[in-house]
């Protein structure tokens, strides 16, 4: 029997047919890879027909590719966008280039919108002959929302600095000035286009700091501290100097690098000559009230002296020593006895006032028991109130309550408050003393139900010369110095006194003195 053998394929044919394979696996590995990218993969010829897409272009159009291939764009879109792709398709040619586009596509299979950066490039063939035009599409849409809430956002800062009353400035890393508003230039005297890419400490700096602010800059630029807030000096196009105070922000690039750093200023120039204005004002009223209180202590030395005299001489006239006087004389010495007095007072307190003033009135404290001086101060002034019909009534917490004060400042604060309730009330009136501790401080109370005190009034009362009813014609008689001696004494123990009354029904002073008094520094 005669073997059968089968003619083996030729030597080119086997090249050929493994060629083949290679380009098949090649061809099926480069489809593999077009389709997974995240990209639109189109080919069209010279004439727009489609030769080929990837399965995400394919969600475009909402068709497969076998149903893509052979067509055009007016197949799948309107006329004014097919119009379109058409345009871009032949500017490819025609400049023998990429050409970059940003396009807002809608997908055919959802309906959703997505903006696309293309890229459209001329292709050919290993002759050298054009094939068509190769498109790729990135999805930038979220790019876009970005880069549109950055520029809203600039939008507003940039609205924001031009409208507010203060500098605004950004300057680079080598100190130009990048960014100025309107405010700035309006200060400066200068136009945009003569300052803007200006160096600042060449333009803006006078020469004295130029060197001290250039290196805070340099040094901030360096990754070094930069002060978030600082005052100093700019120059205007006219050379006025105008003090700005800085708050100051650096800016980094991705790499956490300093590159800018932004200004907000005020201008405080104003500010601080109207300080330092006020500030000698306050040095002159304080030298001027020195010399005020200087005047009036020597002042009342030299008045007391003589008057003390016509006091005495008057009170022996009364008591007689020189001899009998009638009635008439009797009357006339009184009365230069009781205007004598009432001058001395005034120029006692007059004296208080100077020597508080002028930081030379001695606190002296030492404990004491405070029902036995109030009741002390009740006898010696109940002859005042009995000439009224006044009953003055006693409220003490305890008959044991012990304080550090000093006497003769206390007994005074208690006389003033005391005479003036009688002085403020009706005939058959009542005032009423009443004391507690509350928070280890002394309360007094010194209550009437005289005539009361405006609200106008309250806010003035324990100022010097001020008084209830202080019009020419006023009915009651008074310096106003009583009440303004005896905050500066409560004080002067640590405490405080307000006073709370209503016209026509009454008025309540109060005041506290701290038990730890004794170490109050004065």
């Amino acid at each position: 029997m005669q073997s059968i053998h089968k003619p083996r394929p030729k030597p080119e044919e086997e090249v050929s047919k493994r060629t083949e394979v290679m380009l098949q696996k090649s061809e099926t590995k480069l489809r593999t890879v077009v389709d997974t990218l995240p990209d639109l993969v189109w080919l069209k010829d010279r004439d727009g027909v489609y030769l080929n897409c990837n399965s995400k272009f394919e969600r475009f159009f909402g068709a497969k590719e076998e149903e893509i291939i052979g067509k055009t764009d007016y197949d799948f879109v309107n006329k004014d966008l097919a119009d379109f792709f058409r345009q871009k398709d032949k500017a490819v040619i025609d400049a023998d280039k990429a050409v970059i586009n940003e396009e807002e596509v809608v997908y055919a299979d959802d309906g959703h919108r997505e903006v696309l950066e293309t890229i459209k490039s001329p292709m050919y063939d290993s002759n050298g002959n054009l094939i068509g035009v190769l498109g790729i599409g990135r999805d930038i849409t979220s790019r876009k929302e970005i880069e549109t809430k950055l520029a809203l956002s600039e939008k507003r800062f940039r609205c924001i600095l031009e409208n507010i009353q203060l500098v605004g400035i950004m300057l680079d890393g080598n100190g130009t000035l990048i960014f100025c508003n309107d405010f700035f230039l309006d200060l400066v005297g200068w136009k945009r286009e003569e300052v803007i890419n200006k160096n600042w400490f060449e333009v803006f700096q006078p020469s004295k700091i130029t060197f001290e602010i250039k290196d805070m800059f340099v040094n901030a630029i360096n990754g070094g501290e930069m002060p978030t807030y600082h005052e100093n000096e700019i120059v205007t196009k006219i050379g006025t100097r105008k003090l700005i105070a800085w708050n100051n922000t650096v800016f980094k690039d991705e790499n956490g690098m300093n590159i800018n750093v932004a200004s907000i200023g005020e201008d405080i120039t104003n500010r601080k000559l109207l300080e330092k204005n006020m500030i000698e004002a306050k040095l002159l009223a304080e030298e001027a009230n020195h010399t005020k209180s200087d005047f009036l202590a020597n002042m009342s030395h030299e008045l007391r002296t003589p008057l003390n005299s016509v006091i005495g001489f008057s009170d022996l006239l009364l008591e007689n020593i020189a001899g009998p006087i009638n009635e008439n004389q009797h009357k006339y010495i009184s009365n230069i006895q009781k205007n004598g007095n009432h001058l001395l007072m005034l120029i006692n307190n007059i004296l208080d006032i100077s020597k508080i003033e002028s930081g030379n009135m001695k606190y002296n404290p030492e404990k004491i028991k405070i029902p036995q001086i109030i009741n002390g101060i009740k006898e010696s002034i109940e002859p005042l109130a009995r000439s009224k019909f006044i009953d003055i009534n006693l409220k003490i917490e305890s008959d044991n309550l012990e304080i550090y004060v000093d006497i003769i400042k206390f007994n005074q604060i208690m006389y003033n408050l005391l005479s003036n309730a009688i002085k403020f009330t009706q005939m058959n009136g009542n005032v009423c003393i009443n004391t507690k501790t509350i928070d280890k401080k002394l309360h007094v109370h010194v209550s009437d139900n005289g005539i009361g005190i405006s609200k106008d009034e309250q806010m003035t009362i324990f100022k010097p010369f001020m008084q209830v009813n202080s019009a020419p014609n006023r009915e009651y008689n008074g310096t106003g110095l009583g009440l303004a001696l005896v905050k500066k004494f409560v004080e002067m123990h640590g405490g405080e006194i307000w006073v709370e009354s209503e016209v026509g029904k009454g008025s309540t002073f109060t005041f506290t003195i701290p038990e730890d008094s004794e170490n109050t520094s004065f």
